[in-house]
């Protein structure tokens, strides 16, 4: 008897332990308890805000109007997954002040919530595949971090925050486009293996000082087919920085000034403006655009092993 009783309270505890929380009343702060209902539209108010177990609804009964549509996360705000759907007037998270979302889960965003202008987003690890759903919205207004060390797969085209950094585990694009508004980083400062799988993913790196930085020997580049794109850099240093035992498929420097960092391996890359290349890199074709510079790294080779363009048409 004393087994089975300790057993219940073990199993009461779990259930007490995740809800589901949903959002009613328009435009208010996160952290105000009257805006959380136990059900969609529900009147039962739960006894505490939402934790890291808890998912948290915001949906055709939040009370979304144009005048009130504004939920702003007042102090660190926690879930497990976090999702809106469904309401006519399409809603805004926002924040006061400079704060946090931990997302224990997933996410999935409605079409026309814009950006979700919280300046840290953290995909927290708990050990399970977790999903991101965008439907178009820009996840982050400042910084985007992945620290789980499961995976985190994209079910649609997907827009990250200013700066974004891979922590840990598997980030799978699904073939998705990708569009980066700064810099992408998997950094190695938690010694955690982590994979960057590509597929056939179109990239958009869109800023001055662009990048994508897989520069650490934690990291494995899965490229596949993929292509990136560097549209608007124009600063040395700056556009791909790999490590050595890395290969990339395609990569574009379409802005007016970028690098090639770290010594790789390329399918193709071309510039369209003027560039460098720093390291031992090896590529099966570049192409370089006339009249522009192009700086090597003294004492090392760029070895290309098809074509080689310095001009048009190609030699």
């Amino acid at each position: 008897m004393k087994k089975l009783f300790t057993f219940f309270i073990l199993l009461l505890s779990f259930n007490l332990s995740a809800a589901n929380y949903y959002w009613v009343g328009g435009s208010g702060n996160w952290t105000d308890i009257n805006h959380w209902r136990t059900t969609s539209g529900g009147s039962a108010l739960p006894s505490v805000i939402p934790g890291p177990t808890d998912n948290v609804f915001f949906d055709a009964k939040s009370g979304f109007t144009a005048a009130s549509k504004t939920i702003t996360i007042d102090n660190t705000a926690n879930c497990h997954n976090i999702t809106f759907s469904g309401s006519v007037v399409a809603p805004m998270l926002t924040q006061s002040g400079n704060q946090t979302l931990n997302i224990y889960g997933s996410s999935e965003w409605q079409t026309d919530m814009g950006t979700i202008s919280v300046n840290n987003i953290y995909y927290r690890h708990t050990g399970e595949a977790k999903t991101i759903k965008s439907n178009g919205v820009t996840t982050g207004g400042y910084y985007l971090y992945f620290e789980e060390e499961n995976s985190i797969s994209l079910l649609d085209d997907f827009i990250s925050a200013f700066y974004f950094y891979q922590y840990a585990g598997t980030w799978n694009t699904n073939n998705h486009k990708v569009t980066i508004n700064r810099e992408y980083n998997s950094l190695d400062s938690q010694l955690k293996p982590s994979i960057v799988n590509l597929g056939s993913s179109q990239i958009y790196v869109k800023h001055v000082y662009g990048n994508f930085n897989t520069r650490s020997s934690y990291t494995t580049v899965n490229a596949g087919t993929s292509h990136i794109h560097f549209t608007e850099i124009n600063n040395n240093g700056y556009g791909i920085r790999a490590d050595p035992r890395q290969t990339y498929y395609d990569v574009t420097v379409e802005g007016p000034l970028g690098s090639i960092v770290g010594g790789a391996k390329f399918n193709r890359v071309e510039f369209k403006g003027n560039g460098s290349f720093q390291g031992a890199n090896t590529f099966k074709e570049l192409i370089l655009a006339p009249t522009k510079t192009y700086m090597f790294e003294s004492g090392l080779t760029q070895t290309i092993t098809n074509l080689f363009s310095a001009n048009t048409p190609q030699c």
